[in-house]
């Protein structure tokens, strides 16, 4: 768990890095948001500009583990989304084209096994 946060967050800033690189600052209004869970854990969520999600968002649970990963262009869900179950493991898998599922979507066990 621990090395999926690690990797979450390295992709989170990296993603962070290239868009501020994108962007003019005395221009674009730009947000990020972080959860943070027993006082002590704090986890990124995601990042707005001018008021729109843009890039990797995060949603956790209760407990910190992931719930669903999306990717934000322009405030609509953008590519494939991710969807966890209360333990962290994938559930369901999903194609978005502006904001509309499209293409392929895979749903899993519990177990993580695909549905047949």
């Amino acid at each position: 768990m621990v090395k999926l946060k690690v990797i979450i967050i390295l992709i989170f800033n990296l993603g962070f890095l290239i868009l501020g690189s994108c962007t003019d600052s005395k221009k674009d209004k730009v947000k990020v948001y972080y959860i943070t869970f027993e006082k002590k854990y704090t986890l990124p969520r995601g990042i707005e500009v001018n008021g729109l999600k843009q890039g990797l968002w995060i949603t956790y649970n209760s407990v910190g583990f992931l719930q669903n990963i999306e990717t934000y262009v322009d405030g609509l869900v953008q590519g494939e989304t991710v969807t966890y179950n209360e333990h962290g493991i994938i559930v369901q898998k999903a194609e978005v084209h502006q904001g509309k599922y499209r293409g392929k979507f895979e749903c899993y066990s519990d177990k993580g096994g695909a549905n047949d």
